[in-house]
């Protein structure tokens, strides 16, 4: 995928995920694949149609949460990036990196994130 070779990255998460569906790692790929091509109505169903099989998946699952939340943010759908942010993604000290970039981004596109001042 860090190739730029979209399809063929796609053509196998796709398979892997025929085999596994709960492999988070193909997931994640699919993931990068539709947000390197700007296709984030598909990222986004993508997602949401898949969630009840990675969500369980430790670590990546917040990170492939991330993921969906920078495609809400995309579309300008804060307050759902809000709601994955709160509820999958800032849950664990561990991720802050993607808890400053998913915030960043919001604020970024001019939304106030801190509640107190909303």
């Amino acid at each position: 995928m860090e190739t730029n070779f979209y399809d063929q990255a796609l053509k196998l998460a796709k398979e892997a995920l025929s085999v596994e569906p709960t492999d988070a790692w193909s997931v994640h790929t699919v993931a990068h694949v539709h947000e390197m091509r700007a296709e984030i109505k598909d990222g986004m169903e993508f997602m949401k149609n898949t969630e009840g099989h990675w969500k369980d998946s430790d670590m990546l699952a917040c990170h492939n949460y991330w993921h969906w939340a920078l495609y809400l943010i995309e579309k300008g759908d804060y307050e759902a990036a809000l709601t994955i942010y709160d509820s999958h993604v800032s849950t664990l000290t561990l991720f802050m990196v993607w808890c400053c970039s998913c915030l960043l981004s919001l604020l970024a596109c001019g939304l106030c994130v801190c509640p107190s001042q909303s």
